[in-house]
């Protein structure tokens, strides 16, 4: 996985236990699978390149906007 910004990346690093350990599980789906693959709950097709990773954990959500890069 890689992260576009130094700010994307503190984000990254302040989520719970759990929220983290979702988004490194959807985050290998996506690489194992690709984002065609890979559905709601998980993930869901928001328009153009754009796509929403959705986690769910304990005690709370989060959402993340990503693109899919090839090559």
């Amino acid at each position: 996985m890689e992260v576009i910004s130094e700010a994307v990346a503190h984000d990254i690093e302040e989520l719970d236990a759990d929220l983290a350990a979702k988004l490194i599980h959807v985050s290998s789906l996506l690489t194992e699978f690709g984002p065609a693959h890979v559905r709601e709950p998980y993930v869901k097709h928001l328009e153009g390149k754009l796509w929403e990773m959705r986690l769910k954990g304990k005690d709370k959500i989060a959402r993340a906007i990503y693109v899919a890069a090839v090559g």
